[in-house]
């Protein structure tokens, strides 16, 4: 009964999402400015903000001016995100904070209406060489140069279109995109995997990318932790489990651990609670992401990841982004 249920509120979810887009397309615009949309089908955790980042790293070595278009999801501010813009979404305020020393470069700008947000740092002067849309796949107001799309190779397929499942879409619309970049492949194995399940699916040539995410460190006000210390896990991102298992293959012992919804803000109660826990368990440090920990005001160790590639998939990525530039 329950299955047949989600199956049809599935189905009602699907019929809602087409007139949304339809409305949308009719609204469509292009930029004079090259865009790069990096989204995906699932309703989040298969990394485009790690990916963001790591896209706006290259394109600050490459001294290129760039415009991140993010929606600001649960965070209330509009505009130009700085790194105290406390009211701002967790994921753009904490890629202010990260880039924080090139902001002449990089401009993050919060608002649902990307559209409206570019327009705005046009009144206000700023030329990148290059737009970023932060979750752009379903955003179809604005046309893209380069639509990159990301899969969570550990479960491809998203288990079902919303609320069965976690896709926004079905899983076939993978075909309007540019690009495919696989998240968390840990072999080569799961990598034949991944391109046999997606196979039937496409129907043009699409370049297929391979990433995983490797743990870098764990820092604890500036200074790297080393050594064998217990931690108390508080996470509020799309999937926590995922985390805590990188977690743990790393050889970090984590004593405990909460998970709260993703992009959670966490309440004053909740804040003593995670730290009671901690007390209780004897635990050395708290734990959270970079996204978690902007949204805390006590001091907590945070893991810093970066996107690993497979073989030459760094280089081709890097190549057609600097295409979409030319």
């Amino acid at each position: 009964m329950k299955n047949k249920l989600l199956a049809g509120l599935s189905g009602l979810y699907f019929v809602a999402y087409q007139i949304d887009k339809m409305y949308k397309l009719l609204q469509m615009k292009k930029l004079n400015t090259p865009l790069i949309s990096i989204g995906n089908v699932e309703m989040g955790g298969t990394g485009k903000t790690q990916l963001t980042c790591w896209l706006v790293e290259k394109l600050i070595e490459k001294n290129k001016k760039i415009a991140v278009l993010s929606r600001g999801y649960r965070g209330k501010y509009r505009g130009i995100v700085s790194p105290s813009t406390s009211s701002a979404g967790d994921e753009v305020l904490m890629m202010a904070k990260r880039f924080s020393n090139y902001l002449d470069q990089v401009v993050f700008y919060a608002d649902p209406k990307r559209q409206r947000a570019a327009g705005k740092l046009f009144q206000l002067g700023f030329s990148p060489d290059l737009y970023v849309l932060d979750d752009g796949f379903q955003h179809y107001c604005l046309y893209r140069n380069l639509d990159i799309v990301l899969i969570d190779a550990k479960n491809p397929r998203g288990g079902g279109l919303f609320p069965a499942g976690r896709l926004r879409e079905p899983f076939s619309k993978i075909n309007r995109t540019d690009l495919i970049l696989f998240t968390r492949c840990q072999s080569e194995q799961n990598r034949d995997e991944c391109l046999n399940i997606i196979k039937p699916y496409l129907q043009k040539k699409l370049k297929v990318l391979f990433s995983e995410f490797i743990l870098d460190k764990i820092i604890y006000q500036g200074q790297k932790l080393d050594g064998n210390y217990s931690y108390f896990l508080a996470t509020a991102i799309g999937k926590p489990m995922q985390l805590m298992n990188q977690l743990k293959s790393s050889g970090l012992n984590i004593a405990g651990s909460r998970f709260f919804r993703d992009h959670h803000n966490f309440s004053k109660k909740e804040i003593l609670e995670i730290k009671k826990e901690a007390e209780r368990l004897k635990c050395d440090y708290v734990l959270m992401t970079e996204k978690d920990q902007v949204k805390v005001d006590f001091p907590v160790a945070v893991c810093h990841s970066s996107i690993k590639f497979f073989h030459e998939d760094e280089h081709i990525l890097i190549e057609e982004v600097l295409n979409c530039l030319n």
